[in-house]
């Protein structure tokens, strides 16, 4: 008795509707995440600062001393005059940003 295999064909699917939908619901999934902890952020950023964290990249060739005076020069990480309302939508943005495309 000889058996033979019978190929299956599979439908292949439809990779554009998936990213268009997946897109559209990621950014609702960000949007709803984000409004659950905008308001701990938002305390966050009007809380106090600890001077005592030490910025510090074990990758870069620098010292840390050299590093330490890099960081807080040229707004790097945006405005040290920046309100927490302008911080709390900057990272906002940050969050719900679309990174795939």
């Amino acid at each position: 008795m000889v058996i033979q295999k019978t190929a299956t064909r599979r439908k292949k699917s439809s990779k554009n509707k998936s990213k268009k939908t997946g897109s559209t619901s990621d950014s609702r999934d960000a949007e709803a995440i984000w409004n659950l902890t905008s308001d701990e952020i938002a305390e966050a950023l009007a809380g106090p600062i600890d001077c005592e964290v030490v910025p510090f990249d074990a990758t870069l060739d620098m010292e840390m001393d050299q590093q330490k005076d890099v960081w807080p020069e040229n707004d790097t990480f945006g405005s040290s005059t920046a309100d927490v309302m302008e911080e709390l939508e900057i990272l906002k943005e940050i969050f719900v940003a679309d990174l795939a495309s």
